[in-house]
């Protein structure tokens, strides 16, 4: 796998919060692999503190894995509804998800690239939301 440092800009909202998009700036790692890219950083999360994300990115699927106190796996597809996983402060919850959108691009020529997961989400069998995660990188020289 060909990986590249990158510095990431990553946007997460919800549908149905009124409250406005969360953004960060980060620096982290980018790989390209024959299924797809990988974005691997770290992060805050508010309340929760530090967590390391791992995205892959492919064609009509994603993988989004979050460890630290809030971790998370989940599997996501175009249009098929799938089980994953989430640890919760009150302990370990089933989440199920069905893709909208998985896009996710990458221009060696210019060593920038975008991806976008549009899902939605679901902990314990209760309607947990639409989230919108959006990200663009660029290679850190």
């Amino acid at each position: 796998m060909k990986t590249h440092n990158v510095r990431i800009i990553f946007t997460s909202r919800t549908a149905e919060d009124m409250a406005p998009a969360t953004r960060s700036v980060v620096d982290g790692r980018l790989g390209e692999g024959a299924a797809g890219l990988y974005l691997f950083f770290s992060d805050t999360v508010a309340g929760a503190g530090d967590v390391k994300y791992t995205i892959k990115i492919g064609p009509d699927e994603a993988l989004l894995r979050r460890s630290g106190i809030l971790a998370l796996r989940q599997p996501l597809f175009l249009g098929k509804r799938v089980a994953g996983s989430c640890v919760l402060p009150a302990g370990p919850v089933g989440t199920q998800a069905v893709a909208e959108k998985i896009d996710g691009s990458w221009d060696s020529g210019s060593a920038t690239g975008t991806a976008s997961l549009v899902y939605e989400l679901s902990l314990q069998g209760q309607y947990a939301g639409k989230f919108y995660l959006d990200f663009h990188f660029a290679a850190r020289d």
